[in-house]
C-alpha cells in the first residue's frame, strides 16, 4: 500500500509548489450543496477532486482520487490525511 499527502490543491508532498494556493481549473456546485472543485484536466489520467459538504453549518472537506465525470461516486478522504491512491 502507497500512501501519499495530497495538499488543499491536489499536489502530492513533494511535488513543486506544494502547498501554495491556486485557483481551481473546474467547480461545480452540485444538486444537495455539496461543492467540487479540481486544478487540473484529467485528459491525463486520474486526478485528486476536492468535495466539500456542509452539516450543521461545519465545512467538511474531502479529497478522492478518480476522472472528473465521476465526481460524485468517487470515494473520498479527509484532507490532511494520508491515504492508499493507488486503490482508487
Amino acid at each position: 500500500m502507497e500512501k501519499i499527502l495530497f495538499d488543499d490543491y491536489g499536489r502530492g508532498l513533494g511535488e513543486p509548489m506544494f502547498g501554495y494556493p491556486r485557483r481551481p481549473y473546474l467547480k461545480e456546485t452540485a444538486p444537495g450543496g455539496n461543492i467540487y472543485e479540481c486544478y487540473t484536466d484529467d485528459d491525463l489520467g486520474k486526478i485528486g477532486i476536492y468535495r466539500k459538504t456542509t452539516d450543521s453549518n461545519i465545512d467538511k472537506w474531502e479529497v478522492g482520487i478518480g476522472k472528473w465525470a465521476d465526481r460524485a461516486t468517487i470515494e473520498y478522504h479527509p484532507v490532511g490525511t494520508p491515504f492508499d491512491y493507488t486503490a482508487s
